[in-house]
């Protein structure tokens, strides 16, 4: 089982200021169990981290070579709660604990809890003194035992056979099955009420004493946190030494000088988890974000053709190599960056308010206030979630803002299905469609597919439709642009009835004809000029 020692010694800091008050609403013996579960796990898990460090520093003395000195102030670190860690386990008996789920107080100790069971065992002796006089006077010597229905407890439950045919005197019946009648004595709420009142001093006596051992090991906090950060830190180089083993095929980066801008030239890279965890063999892309290449690469393509997991491939790639990893590739050479920001993915925050949009632009404007040239930057697909102007006119002046950052723009990976926006970085150069592109720092690239034509035999409900057409995602980078998403395709390949298909390409059709592209183009320009 793997333990996230920082976030249960924050519980435990949680439970030393835990109210009473605030958990009122809840039965105390709920909280309670939760509570001391917690400080369980948590003096379990530091003995066995002892007892692991303790091992670990054993095994290292066995190699008899010389250690270099992190690894061994990470070890020591690790140990040196030990003091702590024992001084902690002497504050109950854990076994006992953990064997009757409850951490009693010796007595003398917690007044609150010493009187609320003293007042429990007298109305108890109370309540079952009534039971044996109703088992004699109102039942005829059958037996009668207590039960609980709901929040109805301290019930008359006899068995149905034996319950008399009218209710007894004072009882009003509160179930009836084949197996047994249940009755309330009236005659005892003021009791059953006492009895609650006791029952729940009882469990706040017993949180008071939990809230006591959580104080006295957060005295220790200093020492068990810098165990913690030392354990994540030599779990971290552990997992970096295995990764050349796991990825046989890996190789380290190597820095470069950039001066004042941070730049990256990935060759053939690929996500390391796609590396592990598909049967096929990834396909692997080059990347280059510089000064001579382009800082800024605007990436179109068809809807799953990999742009996400592009831009993916190289954050994770650039930050095993900040970390002093080899990367999933055959080359990297880069200049460290100071942040990597992203824009991915699609959601909103209902908690809060907020739509899908908005969190989208909250992230954006985040990227655009604290990016500088030594940044790495991903936005998919922005202003996806508002109208099509709107959206192409805020990643237009998005992208405008990026190019314009001084000295120089942020690495930046900038995808978009407004092709027109890639288009018209094209027409500004006057270059062909599939040339490469540079233009004020920025290139243009797509992922790589083919579309080939599905049999011609499917029945056409629409003539004047395109004949149906299948797309072979290549998952390649190459620079370019790609005008369309092929948005129909993929929805035939998701299962989309064919009838609807069919009518889905005949409207992008006509659409495509009345939109004047290049008019909008013009709009956007204009908007921003006298932005």
């Amino acid at each position: 089982m793997s333990i996230d020692f920082e976030r249960i010694l924050s519980r435990i800091s949680a439970i030393k200021a835990e109210s009473s008050s605030s958990i009122s609403y809840v039965d105390p013996m709920v909280v309670y169990r939760r509570d001391l579960n917690l400080i369980l796990l948590t003096v379990k898990s530091f003995v066995n981290l002892i007892s692991w460090g303790s091992w670990f520093k054993k095994r290292l003395e066995e190699l008899k070579v010389k250690l270099p000195t992190l690894l061994t102030e990470l070890v020591d670190t690790i140990l040196a709660c030990q003091t702590s860690v024992e001084a902690i386990s002497k504050l109950f008996d854990r076994e006992a604990a953990e064997t009757t789920g409850q951490l009693t107080p010796s007595f003398g100790t917690c007044p609150e809890y010493d009187d609320s069971v003293s007042r429990l065992n007298a109305l108890e002796e109370k309540l079952h003194g009534a039971r044996r006089k109703a088992q004699a006077e109102l039942f005829g010597g059958a037996e009668v035992s207590f039960a609980d229905l709901g929040k109805d407890i301290f019930l008359y439950e006899v068995s149905t056979s034996s319950a008399p045919k009218l209710t007894p005197k004072g009882l009003v019946e509160r179930s009836r099955n084949a197996k047994a009648v249940r009755y309330i004595d009236s005659s005892l709420s003021s009791v059953v009420e006492a009895h609650k009142v006791a029952a729940s001093a009882k469990a706040s006596g017993l949180l008071g004493v939990l809230q006591k051992v959580a104080a006295r090991i957060c005295d220790y906090n200093t020492s068990l946190y810098e165990a913690a950060a030392a354990l994540s830190y030599l779990d971290c180089l552990l997992n970096l030494s295995d990764l050349p083993r796991r990825w046989p095929s890996s190789h380290f980066p190597q820095l470069m000088e950039c001066g004042d801008a941070s730049a990256i030239q990935g060759e053939n890279l690929v996500h390391p988890l796609m590396k592990v965890s598909t049967s096929s063999t990834p396909v692997p892309n080059s990347v280059t974000l510089d000064n001579s290449h382009g800082r800024v690469l605007v990436l179109t393509g068809p809807n799953m053709a990999g742009k996400s997991t592009l831009m993916r491939t190289l954050a994770v790639n650039v930050l095993l190599a900040q970390l002093g990893g080899p990367i999933c590739g055959t080359g990297l050479s880069f200049s460290p960056v100071d942040r990597i920001f992203t824009r991915i993915g699609a959601r909103d925050a209902s908690h809060k308010g907020q739509s899908t949009l908005f969190v989208e632009l909250n992230e954006t404007a985040e990227i655009l206030k604290h990016a500088t040239s030594h940044s790495l930057c991903l936005i998919d697909e922005l202003g996806r979630g508002t109208s099509t102007h709107d959206g192409m006119a805020i990643a237009q002046a998005t992208l405008d803002a990026i190019q314009g950052h001084t000295p120089c723009a942020p690495l930046t990976i900038f995808s978009t299905h407004y092709h027109s926006i890639a288009l018209e970085l094209v027409r500004i150069r006057g270059t062909v469609k599939q040339e490469p592109l540079s233009t004020r720092a920025v290139q243009t690239g797509y992922m790589n597919f083919v579309l080939e034509k599905e049999d011609s035999a499917v029945k056409q409900e629409h003539p004047s439709a395109a004949a149906p057409s299948k797309v072979v995602f290549l998952y390649q980078l190459v620079p370019g642009v790609c005008d369309r998403s092929y948005g129909v395709e993929v929805a035939r390949m998701a299962g989309v009835r064919e009838p609807l298909l069919q009518l889905a390409a005949l409207k992008s059709a006509e659409m495509a004809q009345r939109s004047a592209f290049h008019e909008d183009v013009q709009t956007i320009r204009q908007f921003l000029s006298q932005a």
